[in-house]
């Protein structure tokens, strides 16, 4: 009986992240060829000095991640909230290995890769902070409204 216990939120949490990773990959196999936003940034500011669109890019790319990681990081608040910042570790522990398994294991240049430009490290931290954003926001909307009001 204890080991069900102690199995079926960490059950959960894997359904919860293989949910969140397949509707990522759906939502981003669409979103860029799609997206008018997209399209606006590549007109306007992709050209010579594409800085600028650079940037413009991963302010996108992350507000639309962080919104897609919103509805799963209630789930994995409500599956233990004690331990949604164990959990959102190893979501994206285990999402970040998955999805580099190429450059960590067989390329052997993982520091030349993510050195070798300020985008891809810039692209990391952003893959890293995806989710605890969400569930950081998601934590600060709950105690909100769990908060009582007080009386005039």
């Amino acid at each position: 009986m204890t080991i069900n216990r102690e199995f079926r939120p960490w059950a959960y949490l894997a359904g919860v992240a293989l949910a969140y990773r397949a509707i990522v990959t759906m939502v981003w196999a669409w979103l860029p060829r799609y997206n008018p936003i997209t399209q606006w940034l590549l007109d306007t500011y992709a050209g010579p000095n594409s800085d600028l669109f650079y940037v413009l890019i991963h302010i996108h790319d992350f507000v639309v991640n962080v919104l897609l990681a919103l509805p799963f990081a209630y789930l994995i608040i409500r599956i233990r909230p004690d331990r949604k910042w164990l959990y959102a570790v190893a979501v994206v522990l285990a999402m970040f290995v998955w999805d580099y398994r190429v450059v960590l294991f067989e390329r052997r240049d993982f520091f030349d890769f993510v050195f070798g430009s300020g985008r891809t490290l810039a692209g990391f931290v952003q893959y890293v902070l995806y989710l605890p954003v969400s569930i950081f926001c998601v934590s600060v909307f709950m105690s909100r409204k769990n908060r009582k009001l007080p009386t005039v």
